[in-house]
């Protein structure tokens, strides 16, 4: 297993977004988020260190912008970014998320007893 290198705890979600570098539009969406970071699932490349803007549709007709650089690509399956310099708004928003779909922590499992323990022998 390899080494946490992630600054932010990262929530599961699935955000429908657009996002653009200089040449092209695309859509995607976002499946895990947080305030340093996301992934965005979609079959488009995407270079490492390359900025992509994310836009989010709102509600009322607004949208959130907000910059990232790619920091990799999984090919035919989406890619990372790591956020450049949010705006309040958008980090204000991103918070909100974090913390809305935030899981509990796991109740540890029970120690195996008797017959637990000869099965997995």
């Amino acid at each position: 297993m390899g080494i946490e290198r992630r600054r932010a705890e990262r929530v599961n979600v699935n955000l429908d977004v657009i996002f653009e570098d200089q040449s092209r539009q695309q859509k995607g969406t976002i499946s895990d988020i947080s305030t340093t970071g996301c992934f965005i699932l979609s079959p488009g490349e995407a270079t490492p260190r390359q900025l992509i803007t994310v836009i989010i549709q709102l509600p009322g007709d607004r949208t959130l912008n907000f910059a990232g650089h790619v920091v990799y690509n999984t090919p035919e399956i989406g890619f990372a970014i790591e956020f450049a310099d949010l705006p309040a708004n958008a980090l204000n928003f991103i918070q909100r998320l974090v913390e809305r779909f935030r899981q509990p922590p796991a109740e540890p499992l029970p120690p195996p007893t008797g017959e637990a323990l000869k099965s997995e022998l």
